[in-house]
């Protein structure tokens, strides 16, 4: 969040390229030796790819849908000062390419997992709208089914914390939502994220 906070500014100094190494030094633990070689033995426990390289909540715990989002979304604001250009473009590849291999068979996604001991897990609303928000500004990428899962979402969830990052998300892929019905008065974090898909600020 403060390596995007400073991009967003214009800030270009010393935390902002230690904030950026941290996020590049950091993944989760499905990378290391121990990992890969228990999901060799039983691939089957979890349905995940090993060799991508996301990030976790913590150092040392395994990756998570929206930690991933947040950190692609840091690297991509802080790729515009030019910092370490080749090695961020490769994280944040391996970032967006697990986010798309853990989508759910629903079309959308959730904390983590899109499968566990072969049974397929549903999508949440938040974690849909989180990793469209962490694959934003990729062209490249076909992600009209996902957005089309967001949409419906936007309109069934009763959550509106889970309405508020929606609408950042949708408003990220160029797709004006429809305005929240009502804002959440004593909610800063709902307001605030309101305040940003009404004007785009993220985009």
């Amino acid at each position: 969040m403060c390596v995007t906070l400073h991009s967003l500014r214009g800030v270009h100094d010393e935390p902002l390229d230690r904030g950026v190494q941290w996020l590049l030094d950091t993944a989760g633990i499905e990378n290391g030796l121990r990992f890969r070689f228990a999901h060799f033995l039983s691939p089957s426990v979890v349905d995940l790819d090993p060799t991508l390289k996301a990030w976790p909540w913590r150092p040392g715990n395994s990756s998570w849908i929206e930690p991933t989002a947040h950190a692609l979304v840091a690297l991509k604001k802080a790729a515009r000062f030019g910092i370490r250009r080749r090695e961020m473009e490769d994280r944040i590849q391996l970032g967006e390419k697990m986010i798309l291999e853990r989508r759910c068979s629903d079309g959308g996604w959730n904390y983590g997992n899109r499968k566990v001991l072969k049974t397929e897990l549903p999508s949440y609303p938040e974690t849909t709208a989180l990793a469209l928000l962490g694959l934003a500004g990729n062209s490249a990428l076909d992600l009209s089914g996902p957005i089309a899962v967001a949409r419906k979402y936007l309109g069934e969830t009763r959550s509106p914390l889970a309405k508020a990052w929606l609408a950042v998300a949708l408003r990220s892929h160029a797709v004006s939502p429809v305005s929240p019905d009502s804002i959440a008065a004593n909610d800063t974090l709902i307001n605030a994220l309101e305040i940003i898909a009404a004007s785009g600020a993220m985009v």
